[in-house]
């Protein structure tokens, strides 16, 4: 076995773990810049699913219950 190998494997790990940082640091980013715009999305997003979920199981069943 040639004698640089361990070298070899330490600088494929740190370039992973400089990719692993990398990937971390684009969506973080991203949500600091669109945090307003992200912000009404999670909004839009709550308000349909909370429509749904009142229209498809709470008022079937509160109508079966007033009906039985």
């Amino acid at each position: 076995m040639p004698e640089n190998t361990d070298r070899t494997i330490e600088k494929a790990d740190a370039g992973f773990l400089k990719r692993g940082l990398d990937s971390v640091r684009g969506p973080l980013s991203y949500l600091k810049q669109n945090k307003k715009r992200l912000f009404w999305l999670w909004i839009a997003y709550q308000s349909v699913k909370g429509l749904l979920t009142l229209s498809l199981i709470w008022l079937p069943l509160l109508l079966l219950w007033l009906n039985r």
